[in-house]
């Protein structure tokens, strides 16, 4: 797995934006970034908080629901679906918790990835008054958040994946 303190230095975030513009770039920088599973380069981390922000607002799914942060490596997300219980007790009558114990569900959610490939025109990255990289960014987030809103959509099997 990759340091992630490799790609919040100033050097990663220059030379990624430079190799994606076509302008010349350090592969030393730039294979800080890359995974070896995929060859696939990871966003500076400068441009995260950015990145979050735009999907959040692109994505109705992102605002009104739960995030759930994992470690890096195999997991799987335990969640339950139950339904709530309330009820009246006299003062000191014992409460019966356990009764309603067997109404818990357990269910495995597995993590997904969810990737995006977006063309663009050589002489647009190379525009060099064009903001490309917000432009890039708001892209990215406008076409993973409709992904999302179509994989999420009430019409979807209940053991389908929702975690993306």
């Amino acid at each position: 797995m990759k340091d992630y303190m490799s790609i919040s230095t100033p050097e990663y975030d220059l030379h990624f934006w430079n190799a994606l513009r076509g302008r010349n770039y350090n592969p030393a920088f730039l294979s800080k970034g890359a995974t070896s599973e995929t060859g696939i380069h990871l966003l500076p981390a400068s441009d995260g908080g950015k990145f979050l922000t735009y999907l959040k607002a692109e994505s109705l799914f992102r605002r009104i629901g739960t995030v759930i942060t994992v470690g890096i490596g195999d997991h799987h997300i335990l969640a339950k679906d139950c339904k709530d219980m309330a009820g009246w007790y006299d003062e000191g009558e014992s409460i019966p918790v356990y009764e309603g114990i067997r109404d818990f569900t357990v269910l495995g959610l597995g993590s997904r990835k969810l990737a995006s490939f977006i063309k663009f025109d050589e002489e647009f990255a190379r525009d060099a008054v064009f903001d490309f990289n917000d432009y890039l960014l708001r892209r990215f987030a406008r076409v993973m958040a409709g992904r999302k809103s179509r994989h999420l959509s009430p019409e979807r099997p209940l053991r389908s994946p929702t975690v993306c």
